[in-house]
């Protein structure tokens, strides 16, 4: 009797998977939790992250399991990251329970590249209610008649790691490495080892982002291997919809959106051909992610969007920014009174004013710049963080910020101090390039790049008449290519008053 109900307590706990796996996750947050797929994520994007997953599995079908997921994973700093992540599944009669935390440790090679690692210790409890079994023998099995339930718990250790190259990421997962038996009262429960193991690329087109993924599951006891692949579709950040499909001839459709940018919802719905397919009313699963704290720099992969804020809302870190840029600029100004280069304009009818600064290497105004023979500039600043894509004259979206903050100065009627310095201003905007190109087609390039930054600011509110351009070509002859690449750089030079 104890022969025949272990096997059938085996059989009970890992055969209700859509991939029979030992190990059940939530599916349906595959797209939108990445720490499901792998503990490796955890903190990996910076932000505080949590989810929570409720799935019915073959609904219709009398004992068919049903799954409630809660994971939380976050950044510790210092390239560290941690997670919790608490399983509950319970089939008929029969519960099982999984409680791990995850520490990960995060290696980047650059900003879009890196290599992580997780170990996930955990607890596993499995058990079942005889109160709830139907059986012939219940009065007489000695098993049955001394004992409420049965139960064993277990520790065991999960290890995953996972490769980011360049938005392309893959990730394997082993959750239980050490594979500890199920100590019963009445026995012992042994499990297999499986391994997880997912790859998934985000392309961008416009509004649109679409990532195909593959995922192969190994089953090292069985020897057997399952596959599922599918695509998703998200659209302007908020909404998406999925397909999917596996070697067991289920078919996956899903779809989510993001209330806001701090929570979440998705659905997914499972369906097929085989013949339990059709006794059942498939599977579903609804999910819902909330973000507790996001990071102080936007990374991917996450599913909570970047808040596109209005540059006056915007404006405060770009506003502190400005402020240290205007103290090294006195800085450099006092510095330059002091060695005689400049004089003194604070009285403007007995000492000359500056004549506007112009670089040894400078070529010729552009096209587009006012012609004001009484005007005269202000010695330039950097404009930071502004950069083009290799060889062209299109912005990075990198470069938004810090245009956006010049932007909200000029637009500003002088309600801050800051931007009085700028009511009433023109801007001379200055390109720089290197050398490594002809000096007609680096002047060409400095000229496009200068009026993309015009362009921008126009399409901001800025008048036209406000924005002078200049195509400074290259700024030295440096020969290290890490110089030639410092050397692409934007100015910014406000009218004299």
């Amino acid at each position: 009797m104890k022969k025949i109900f272990f096997t059938a307590l085996t059989l009970a706990l890992f055969s209700n998977s859509n991939l029979k796996a030992q190990y059940l996750k939530a599916e349906g947050q595959e797209y939108m939790n990445k720490f499901s797929l792998a503990p490796a994520f955890a903190g990996y994007n910076g932000n505080d992250e949590a989810f929570l997953g409720y799935r019915t599995n073959m609904s219709g079908i009398e004992g068919a399991t049903k799954l409630l997921t809660v994971d939380v994973n976050g950044d510790l700093g210092s390239s560290m990251g941690y997670g919790v992540g608490i399983i509950n599944e319970k089939s008929g009669n029969f519960s099982n329970l999984y409680a791990g935390v995850t520490y990960a440790y995060h290696i980047r090679f650059s900003d879009e590249s890196g290599l992580s690692f997780a170990v996930t210790p955990a607890v596993i409890r499995s058990s079942y209610n005889f109160l709830g079994a139907k059986t012939s023998t219940q009065n007489t099995d000695p098993v049955f008649a001394s004992e409420a339930g049965l139960s064993g718990t277990g520790f065991d250790a999960g290890f995953s790691f996972m490769l980011n190259l360049k938005g392309l990421y893959f990730s394997a997962y082993v959750p239980r490495l050490i594979c500890q038996d199920l100590k019963f009262q009445n026995g012992i429960l042994n499990t297999d080892r499986q391994i997880f193991a997912n790859l998934s690329y985000a392309i961008e087109a416009d509004k649109w982002e679409l990532e195909p993924s593959a995922e192969i599951l190994y089953n090292l006891g069985a020897g057997e291997m399952e596959w599922k692949g599918g695509i998703t579709a998200k659209y302007n950040q908020r909404a998406w919809l999925s397909v999917g499909y596996n070697s067991e001839k289920w078919v996956n459709i899903g779809m989510g959106f993001s209330a806001t940018n701090r929570i979440a919802v998705a659905y997914q719905y499972v369906c097929g051909t085989s013949e339990i397919a059709k006794n059942c009313n498939g599977t579903h699963e609804i999910s819902v992610g909330f973000l507790i704290q996001k990071a102080k720099n936007f990374k991917k992969p996450t599913i909570f969007f970047e808040e596109q804020e209005k540059a006056k809302q915007s404006s405060d870190p770009e506003i502190q920014n400005l402020k240290k840029q205007i103290k090294e600029l006195e800085e450099e100004i006092q510095a330059a009174k002091k060695n005689g280069v400049l004089k003194d304009d604070d009285n403007s009818s007995t000492n000359p004013e500056p004549q506007e600064v112009v670089n040894e290497n400078e070529s010729q105004p552009s096209k587009t710049e006012t012609h004001d023979n009484s005007k005269e500039w202000e010695m330039p600043i950097d404009m930071h963080n502004v950069t083009f894509a290799f060889g062209t004259a299109k912005l990075n979206k990198s470069s938004y910020p810090g245009i956006d903050a010049y932007i909200h100065l000029l637009n500003a009627n002088g309600d801050q101090p800051i931007s009085q310095n700028y009511v009433g201003r023109r801007v001379l905007i200055m390109v720089f390039t290197d050398q490594g190109g002809s000096k007609s087609f680096n002047k060409k390039l400095a000229n496009e790049r200068a009026e993309a930054i015009k362009a921008y600011m126009i399409s901001k509110g800025v008048s036209e008449d406000r924005i002078s351009t200049r195509a400074m070509g290259k700024s030295d002859d440096s020969k290290n290519a890490e110089e030639r690449f410092e050397n692409n750089c934007v100015k910014i030079c406000r009218s004299k008053k």
